[in-house]
């Protein structure tokens, strides 16, 4: 009995053997591990110099390679597919968090071509000024003292570089409060010459500026900008869409007997009975978008919502609660012309331009709106930048004095969204 046993063991063995052997010949090849490419020092030390060129807020410069992601988030972000620079402004990169997604408190930039990074990366905080509950953003600009506004300077780019002399990417890389990455994306970037350089003096092609069937200039951001912003390129104040702007309100009123009451006239201020109220008054403008057609005439519509106290029908005897509030969305459609010229920089903004004398300005003269004196800004301004993709424009103080506001617009149709997955 005890050979019987020995017996079917060695035969287990032997079958299971077997089948390992069948297995490590079949035939599926083997896996070959990929070959690590050699960094080009050429195309690193190129990298670096155009790291060096970009301009942040508040960032810090790190050695190494940014930190790497998880990715699968359900962030988006403001760029559709290609980052356009205008040397001197930092334009905005923004990033919404609503519906469960983590705060945004700034993001890891790197330069890079193909797979290939630079020596270091960026840390660049969020915006303060343009935080909200569910957007955050981080300013992006390239330098302008350039003689060159190519990324290599007006030389060639090295041998091995990928794509043309003009191209190159920054991997984007936002993170939480405390540091940790959340996704990561890879963007091309493209440098747009402005508007305001004296040697840029080709008479204003209106053909520019037109909305082809469709499209629209859609209102991206508005900032303030002076001399102490041109001299650091970061924006003052900033709105945009979907921003808030406002907050609580305190109203007083009576409670008199258990009895609210509010109005002018009731005398309860300074005594016992006089109470007070938290109102979440805002304003958020919501959009605004403008067509320029062919026959020199153009489209606008905007929508603003607003949140105004209503004291009366407020009660001022529950200490505990919030006033009541009256939301109200308004769009407004206005209908006019446009047109190109050549013009001349007041004074007060002179400093800005090179040469203030010749400056192109797109005019708009409004004929009718679907509510008389509404909707809210203007169209119009000095152009400091125009590509096929976007539209600045600078509107000079009216007042004199040095709080002038920059305004950019996207070229979009409707079918694209404002905000795409990373």
């Amino acid at each position: 009995m005890e050979i019987l046993k020995r017996a079917v063991l060695f035969s287990l063995v032997s079958l299971l053997c077997g089948l390992i052997v069948l297995a490590c010949n079949s035939d599926e090849p083997e896996s070959v591990p990929t070959p690590e490419i050699p960094t080009d020092p050429a195309i690193v030390a190129a990298l670096d110099g155009i790291s060096d060129r970009l301009r942040f807020s508040g960032s810090t410069k790190v050695q190494g390679n940014a930190p790497a992601a998880p990715g699968a988030s359900s962030l988006k972000f403001s760029i559709k597919d290609t980052l356009h620079l205008v040397p001197g402004i930092k334009m905005p990169i923004k990033f919404l968090h609503i519906h469960g997604t983590q705060n945004v408190a700034g993001a890891y930039v790197q330069v890079y071509n193909a797979s290939t990074g630079a020596h270091h990366y960026f840390d660049v905080p969020e915006h303060p000024e343009a935080e909200s509950d569910s957007m955050s953003v981080v300013l992006v600009g390239f330098d302008n003292d350039s003689t060159s506004l190519a990324p290599f300077g007006g030389s060639v780019p090295p041998a091995n570089w990928i794509g043309g002399e003009d191209d190159f990417e920054i991997e984007i890389t936002p993170y939480d409060e405390s540091g940790q990455p959340i996704d990561e994306v890879t963007v091309p970037v493209v440098v747009v010459e402005p508007s305001n350089d004296a040697d840029n003096s080709t008479p204003p092609d209106p053909s520019e500026f037109l909305n082809e069937s469709g499209e629209f200039w859609d209102w991206n951001m508005t900032f303030t900008y002076s001399s102490v912003n041109e001299e650091s390129g970061d924006p003052g104040f900033e709105s945009a869409p979907g921003r808030i702007l406002g907050g609580n309100q305190m109203i007083n009123g009576c409670c008199i007997d258990g009895f609210s009451e509010y109005g002018a006239g009731l005398g309860c201020a300074d005594t016992p009975f006089e109470r007070a109220l938290p109102f979440l008054t805002y304003v958020q403008f919501n959009y605004e978008s403008i067509n320029l057609r062919h026959d020199g005439t153009f489209s606008r519509v905007t929508s603003k919502t607003t949140s105004d106290p209503d004291p009366w029908n407020s009660n001022f005897c529950d200490d505990g609660s919030a006033g009541v509030v009256i939301n109200e969305i308004t769009q407004v459609t206005s209908l006019g012309n446009w047109s190109i010229s050549k013009g001349v920089v007041p004074p007060n903004a002179s400093y800005l331009f090179e040469d203030p004398s010749d400056v192109t300005i797109l005019t708009t003269h409004t004929t009718s709106q679907s509510k008389p004196n509404g909707g809210f800004g203007t169209v119009g301004g000095i152009v400091w930048a125009v590509s096929d993709k976007f539209l600045m424009l600078l509107k000079p103080d009216n007042e004199g004095g040095d709080q002038h506001l920059m305004i950019i617009y996207e070229r979009d149709v409707p079918a694209d969204e404002d905000w795409h997955a990373m």
